[in-house]
């Protein structure tokens, strides 16, 4: 009897330790994240070929498998991390933008992560077709642009050619203005930015003000620290592509001082360029002198 008791303890024991197992196993077994790449119009969904310094446009979805929140979304350029960002979401669909500067192949990769750690990825492997974009460069020399109130001043600069224009003439021709050049009193003192960026409205006010352009180009800087010599001796797109970092630009070059220079990427039509300050002189009715080097 008592044997027969010990026997449906352990036999119940092993039961429950089954049990365990099993239960544990399928929470080990839970479906993965998913994650995939959008078709479309100008998007790279799939492996392909193009031109050094192009701009690959991405549309990636993701989403959780129905229990477990999506915590991490990464991005690598050949096993280098240019996207690491930590999210707390069940589903998106975002853009992501890279500027392909491999003379050969790189290979993008998508990966999603959740909370228990399971993870999906997508990748795309994109070759160069042997052609540069841009790959001639326009170059424009001790520029002279003036602030706000100083009167008929040219304060707007075109990329396409490189010419200034005043705030009526820019007003005129807004698709083609990228750069404009003002001092901001509230802290950004001599900047230069794009029509598109967040200027205060007291800077340009009354019929030409911002608010009522309908074209107002971007452009985005990153500050460097390249001495005029090493801007004059630039002479290649890929350098100058090199030198911006997406994910550190900004809507404005601010507190301008002789000896600053910049990378920058005019977002109109996704070509690169350096800009390097000269002098900076006075405040409201004050100028700037700068250099530029751009794609074509």
């Amino acid at each position: 009897m008592k044997k027969n008791v010990l026997r449906l303890i352990s036999f119940l024991a092993l039961l429950f330790s089954f049990g365990a197992v099993v239960s544990c196993s399928s929470d080990d077994e839970s479906a993965a994240p998913t994650i995939k790449l959008i078709e479309g119009e100008n998007l790279v969904s799939a492996d392909c070929s193009v031109p050094v310094g192009s701009t690959l446009n991405f549309r990636v979805s993701y989403a959780w498998n129905g229990e477990d929140v999506l915590t991490n979304f990464i991005v690598e350029d050949n096993g280098t991390r240019v996207i690491d960002e930590g999210i707390n979401q069940r589903e998106l669909t975002r853009d992501v933008s890279i500027v392909f500067t491999s003379e050969t192949m790189t290979v993008i990769t998508f990966t999603i992560r959740d909370i228990k750690g399971k993870s999906s990825s997508v990748s795309v492997k994109v070759e160069s077709n042997g052609t540069v974009v841009g790959g001639k460069l326009l170059r424009f020399s001790n520029l002279t642009l003036y602030a706000q109130e100083v009167q008929g001043g040219k304060a707007f600069i075109s990329l396409a050619d490189g010419s200034l224009y005043t705030l009526s003439e820019a007003f005129g021709n807004q698709s083609a203005m990228n750069l404009f050049y003002f001092y901001d009193p509230a802290g950004d003192y001599n900047t230069i930015a794009s029509p598109g960026a967040n200027i205060d409205e007291t800077i340009v006010a009354g019929t030409y003000a911002f608010a009522n352009w309908t074209v107002r180009n971007t452009v985005r800087f990153t500050q460097l620290q390249l001495t005029q010599q090493q801007f004059d001796a630039i002479d290649n797109a890929l350098d100058i592509i090199a030198t911006y970092d997406e994910a550190q630009g900004k809507r404005k070059a601010k507190n301008l001082a002789a000896g600053n220079s910049f990378s920058f990427k005019d977002e109109a039509n996704g070509k690169y360029g350096l800009i390097y300050i000269h002098s900076v002189e006075g405040t409201v009715s004050g100028s700037v002198s700068c250099s530029i080097v751009v794609m074509e």
